[in-house]
């Protein structure tokens, strides 16, 4: 099991994902610039060994809606900033019509 952050731990308050909430990065675009097009929905967990894990859905923007899901992304991080990816689900392999939100 891979427990979820906890902000009350000191570790993690003093962490740069915490302390620099003010700011943002872009850590994954989408594949096309295009309208409807995105890499969003995140969900991200921390490991005992605080190694950041993020998941996100990719959306294309020609399928119908309700359909444009077409990849899960998995990222790795180190500081929980700087992202690299790590494995790519796609819709075909999962045998899925679409994705939504990685939970």
């Amino acid at each position: 099991m891979i427990p979820l952050l906890d902000l009350d731990e000191q570790r993690h308050r003093d962490s740069p994902l915490v302390t620099a909430l003010s700011e943002y990065h872009v850590v994954l675009k989408p594949d096309r610039q295009k309208a409807q097009w995105s890499a969003g929905a995140p969900s991200l967990v921390i490991t005992e060994n605080d190694e950041f894990y993020m998941a996100v859905r990719m959306r294309e923007g020609y399928s119908a809606p309700g359909k444009r899901g077409y990849a899960i992304r998995i990222l790795k991080s180190a500081d929980g900033v700087h992202f690299t990816p790590v494995l790519n689900i796609g819709r075909r392999e999962a045998h899925a019509v679409t994705f939504g939100r990685p939970a």
